[in-house]
């Protein structure tokens, strides 16, 4: 098993999905969610404190993960982690893409017209049970190290399915403090998902509840109490607009919501200023809808959040550049997902179905 470096397992923890314990005291879900509101800020205060010269974006996998958006844990920071087995780098540079510009006009009408649709979503998932997703998924990637520094290359897009625990069984190993804050040695840690990607099956253990459907249910429902949740000010300062536009995503990405903090989180995103509406943007397996998607000033990368035109179901996520940088000009594709199959099931490793 080769080693990572301590940044790269800090991208990787990121990512993972978040344990929680069944039938849980008050005095601890409490804990849980006040550490759930740290760690999912941990990696933004330390960006903060970098020189705020034009940053360049960082090499990213999808969140669960997908491996995208802004990171929700520090390095190992009472995080879960996986190696994943990373395919040789592309030769080719990544498309170069028109894309529209979008508007401001009318993105809170159909937002909440978005968050109506979750607020009817039947998929529920009990302890004990599985969420399942597959998606087809491909990101920038690089050969001169994670930093971008030249044109990027893009994934061979590939598929990807992952089972989260519904309520993990809790943290594994040692809380120990170092510079970072305090991180648990999770090598003790029960499995509680599993990422089938690249013809590998990683198991995911420990971490923190960002993930975990039963403590998303005491999410705030208020969207202006859930926005101002997200963007609580800590040690590095208050969450930027961007950062809180990508926690709600990567929290509606690649896992199942509860239907009314689902809706609660599309319609905080309606109060995050700069999000505008897309009248066309494509998933990765081609489909076409429409999006909501916001800049990021720093590195000029705008995500996009897409739904079909007509039912607003949620296909996947696109980020691209949107001025020219010396990883890319203006429309590369710096990376895109889309979900296929959302289910639950009663056995880890399991599809729903079969």
């Amino acid at each position: 098993m080769n080693a990572f470096r301590d940044e790269e397992r800090g991208e990787l923890a990121r990512l993972l999905p978040a344990p929680a314990v069944e039938d849980l005291p008050v005095e601890r879900r409490d804990a849980l969610r006040e550490h759930f509101v740290q760690e999912i800020r941990a990696q933004e205060a330390r960006r903060s404190a970098e020189p705020r010269e034009r940053r360049r974006p960082r090499l990213r996998r999808p969140a669960v993960l997908v491996p995208a958006g802004a990171a929700l844990a520090a390095a190992l920071a009472v995080g879960a982690y996986a190696l994943f087995p990373r395919p040789e780098i592309p030769t080719e540079p990544a498309p170069v893409l028109e894309v529209a510009e979008g508007s401001t006009a009318g993105v809170a009408e159909e937002l909440e017209r978005i968050a109506l649709v979750a607020a009817e979503e039947d998929l529920v998932a009990e302890p004990g049970q599985y969420v399942y997703v597959r998606s087809e998924i491909a990101f920038a990637e690089q050969a001169a190290g994670k930093e971008m520094d030249g044109p990027v290359r893009l994934q061979e897009l590939h598929e990807r399915e992952v089972w989260l625990a519904a309520a993990p069984q809790g943290y594994g190993g040692a809380e120990r403090e170092t510079d970072g804050g305090t991180v648990v040695d999770v090598d003790e840690a029960p499995v509680d998902g599993l990422i089938r990607e690249w013809g590998e099956d990683i198991p995911l253990k420990g971490g923190d509840p960002a993930r975990s459907y039963e403590l998303m249910k005491d999410l705030p429902t208020d969207p202006a109490e859930l926005l101002a949740w997200i963007r609580a000010e800590d040690g590095g300062g208050a969450r930027t607009d961007q950062q809180a536009f990508e926690v709600i995503g990567e929290l509606t990405g690649e896992t199942v919501v509860p239907p009314e903090q689902s809706a609660a989180l599309y319609r905080a995103a309606a109060l995050i200023p700069g999000v505008r509406l897309v009248d066309s943007a494509t998933d990765a397996a081609g489909r076409e809808g429409i999006a909501v998607a916001r800049v990021d000033e720093e590195t000029k990368e705008r995500v996009e959040w897409i739904f079909t035109e007509g039912d607003l179901s949620y296909l996947g996520e696109r980020r691209v550049l949107t001025e020219d940088a010396s990883w890319g000009e203006a429309g590369t594709l710096m990376g895109h997902t889309a979900v296929l199959e959302r289910g639950v099931t009663d056995e880890m490793g399991a599809v729903p179905g079969e």
